[in-house]
């Protein structure tokens, strides 16, 4: 038990240090995202074009087939999706963030969340520079938005999203040095949880009791944010799950950095 609360305080000490240097994870975030659309036109847009196509092509096909009125679908979509790319993109560029700044953990010590930290940065700039297209979609399909719901519920939940994700991000990137193949796994899992979590369908079309549901945190994540933007109601529970689920996202990955922080150069 000593161990353990050692091993969490020790974690949380390296989420300290990276949180009292913050110049360092938005500076190379920011970075991140400019060298990799160096001498592009448009940048990251070309990110908010393609999935404009995606969100366009789809809504003509799926909400003929599941006969969903075609003006909600498109916005019910479009929100899901642009919020699933984030996520899933967060996620599964964690899984191999410690092979990317392999050269930097070698020859710099800054704490390991620092390098995370800058994954979910720059995957949240990609998704700032995405929400251009929600704005479109809610204007061009008049959506009534709850803005007080948006305001006291959402924009706090984004904060909390993206603190669960670094943390996720966290124990996921340290497991996957040790064990590479996680790092395709992830990438799998991600494309099975798409079809499985109310991005395309509605939760309604099934028993709501369902486990695809109520234990499928991505599904809270969305619903908090989508539900909101839609002039719905969010769905019972899902911001009590998201920070509660924060808080365990925290001490968990605050553990794994503990035990295994000294153990990462040598299985890099």
């Amino acid at each position: 038990m000593a161990n353990l609360l050692q091993n969490i305080l020790l974690g949380l000490d390296d989420f300290q240090q990276s949180i009292r240097q913050p110049l360092k994870w938005i500076y190379l975030g920011y970075i991140d995202i400019f060298l990799r659309y160096k001498r592009s036109i448009i940048g990251p847009f070309w990110i908010t074009i393609s999935i404009s196509v995606i969100i366009f092509v789809l809504s003509h096909l799926w909400a003929q087939i599941l006969s969903i009125d075609f003006n909600f679908f498109v916005s019910y979509f479009a929100i899901g999706y642009i919020l699933w790319y984030w996520l899933s993109s967060t996620v599964i560029e964690s899984s191999s963030s410690m092979t990317e700044f392999e050269g930097l953990i070698k020859q710099i010590k800054i704490p390991i969340s620092t390098y995370l930290l800058r994954v979910s940065l720059r995957n949240f700039l990609v998704f700032l520079h995405n929400c251009v297209l929600i704005v479109l979609v809610i204007f061009i399909f008049d959506n009534q938005v709850n803005i007080f719901e948006f305001i006291t519920i959402s924009l706090p939940s984004i904060f909390l999203i993206f603190i669960s994700l670094t943390s996720l991000g966290v124990m996921i990137s340290i497991i996957s040095v040790r064990y590479r193949d996680l790092s395709s796994i992830i990438s799998f899992l991600m494309q099975l949880l798409f079809f499985i979590t109310p991005i395309i369908w509605h939760p309604d079309i099934i028993n709501k009791s369902t486990a695809l549901i109520e234990y499928n945190l991505f599904f809270y994540w969305i619903d908090v944010i989508r539900q909101p933007l839609l002039g719905l109601e969010v769905h019972e529970n899902s911001l009590l799950v998201i920070f509660v689920s924060s808080i365990i996202c925290i001490l968990v990955s605050a553990f794994v950095i503990g035990r295994y922080k000294k153990k990462i150069i040598y299985w890099l």
